[in-house]
């Protein structure tokens, strides 16, 4: 993939074009909805028997799809993209609306040729090396070999595999995927960043780094209420103010699960890298926004464990069925993520053999 220009499939509705935002702003308009109905209220794809049900209506109106306006930074960002990349343009769109939204598309995004429309819901028959989409099912379902979530409020319920929350994370990223070759040349102390599928031990063995004195652990930010009295795994604030500090770019990176948000504050990594070298476990997304911002001092470690396993682990744990389903739906899109890392570390046996691995790593 390094000596061509990689294969990108970008979805178009709520992606690079607006469509539920539209549909919100005409239901306002028809039913006076008093608060308004917002775009955070569409969380599924689905009915849901309440009013956010208002806006199925007008996907059946022409005009959605005649007049189309580009998100903001669309239109620059597929220029900037298709300087390194080719671009197909992967849609879903009723047959009675493909011409419609052809021709936006054209208009719209002169960069695309003809030829690299591509109009159906079958999204897992379209071979690309990267797909940016909205829908969760078409992210899991994906034949990409990194299928990347565009975060909206419809599909947080997704987790552990690559999401990017704007273009230009995106474009990082790809920068990443481009560059991922090679060890990394790293300068002072280290943040080393666990990376691997849920259940594949990385809390352990952070935890035993920390007991060890071979790092100090980095404590997230987090929304959620302590489960357990005295609990200190994380930073605890309210809702309020972690919006707060988001807006003023208080955070590494931020990302939201159940309803709860997390992050890690710059401040957090910036005040215990001067004392030591620090650990701390992270989706693939978090800990390439960590080399992004510390590219002398992250260290992205993989965390591998025996996919039959991680299933084992992730069944027994004393979670609603519901994570855990997500959580093992998810683990071939994490286990992916290996290639991104900057080394790796075989959990397939004995723990400590695991820790001396981790420990040879980081000196």
């Amino acid at each position: 993939m390094r000596f061509r220009k990689i294969k990108i499939g970008i979805d178009f509705d709520d992606v690079l074009a607006a469509f539920n935002e539209e549909a919100v702003r005409r239901a306002n308009l028809k039913y006076r909805f008093d608060p308004p109905l917002t775009i955070n209220e569409i969380v599924q794809w689905e009915a849901r028997g309440d009013r956010s049900d208002s806006i199925f209506e007008f996907y059946k109106d022409p005009t959605m799809y005649t007049e189309q306006k580009p998100l903001p930074g669309a239109q620059e960002f597929i220029k900037k993209l298709s300087k390194i990349a080719e671009i197909f343009i992967i849609t879903a769109v009723s047959p009675q609306f493909m011409g419609y939204r052809a021709q936006r598309i054209l208009d719209l995004f002169p960069e695309i040729p003809a030829g690299n429309i591509i109009m159906g819901a079958r999204k897992d028959l379209m071979q690309v090396d990267v797909l940016l989409d909205d829908g969760s099912h078409n992210v899991l379902a994906s034949r990409a070999e990194y299928p990347v979530l565009l975060r909206r409020p419809w599909n947080q319920h997704m987790t552990g595999g690559l999401s990017v929350n704007n273009y230009d994370e995106f474009l990082e990223l790809i920068d990443t995927i481009i560059s991922s070759s090679g060890e990394p040349e790293l300068t002072g102390n280290k943040a080393v960043i666990l990376v691997g599928p849920s259940a594949s031990g990385k809390t352990e063995l952070m935890k035993m780094a920390v007991e060890a004195g071979v790092a100090r652990k980095l404590k997230s930010t987090t929304s959620r209420a302590p489960r357990f009295e005295g609990e200190d795994d994380y930073h605890f604030i309210s809702k309020e103010e972690f919006i707060k500090l988001e807006g003023e770019k208080a955070f590494l990176e931020t990302t939201r699960y159940a309803g709860n948000c997390y992050g890690l504050s710059l401040s957090e990594v910036t005040d215990n890298l001067e004392d030591g070298n620090v650990i701390t476990a992270m989706d693939i997304c978090g800990a390439i926004a960590m080399k992004r911002a510390f590219p002398e001092n992250a260290l992205l470690v993989f965390v591998k464990r025996p996919k039959k396993d991680l299933i084992r682990t992730i069944i027994s744990r004393d979670v609603p069925n519901e994570e855990k389903t997500n959580r093992i739906i998810s683990l071939s899109d994490e286990m992916k993520n290996e290639i991104l890392c900057d080394a790796t570390i075989d959990n397939s046996r004995e723990i400590q053999e695991s820790f001396r691995q981790l420990v040879s790593i980081i000196n």
